[in-house]
This record gives C-alpha cells, sequence and structure tokens, in this order.
C-alpha cells in the first residue's frame, strides 16, 4: 500500500526546507518508509531521528536522498 510517492510534501531541517520523494508503507516490513530529497550528513540523521515520536532508524541511501523507516 502507497500512502505517497514522489509527492513535494515540505520538510523543514535545520532552517532549509526540504522535500519528501517517497512515503511508504512496507507490509514485510510492517513499516514506513521514507526518503528525502537531499542526502544528509551522520549528524544531520542523527539530530532527525531524535525528534520523531515513534522508533525510527537510517535506512541508507536512496536513488533521489536519505532513506528513513518507522516501525508500527
Amino acid at each position: 500500500m502507497l500512502f505517497w510517492e514522489r509527492s513535494a510534501l515540505p520538510l523543514a531541517t535545520e532552517g532549509t526546507q526540504e522535500c519528501i520523494w517517497n512515503l511508504s508503507f512496507n507490509e514485510r516490513r510492517m513499516a514506513i518508509e521514507l526518503e528525502l530529497t537531499k542526502y544528509l550528513e551522520e549528524e544531520e540523521v542523527d539530530m532527525l531521528i531524535n525528534h520523531f515520536s515513534v522508533p525510527a532508524d537510517y535506512d541508507g541511501l536512496g536513488s533521489k536522498g536519505t532513506r528513513f523507516v518507522f516501525y508500527m
């Protein structure tokens, strides 16, 4: 089941505005997968993960930017 794909949803990170490239649900992992339109540095990834209100992990680099996974 796909929630958004190649969307232009704004995401504020450190005073800049970036967008979500892909947001989808992976049934096999039982998790929401998020890919940004920007590649983040390790410090930015750590800072962003600490602000999420649900368990989340860095999921590597996607075709357009940094990927995260949110566990249900």
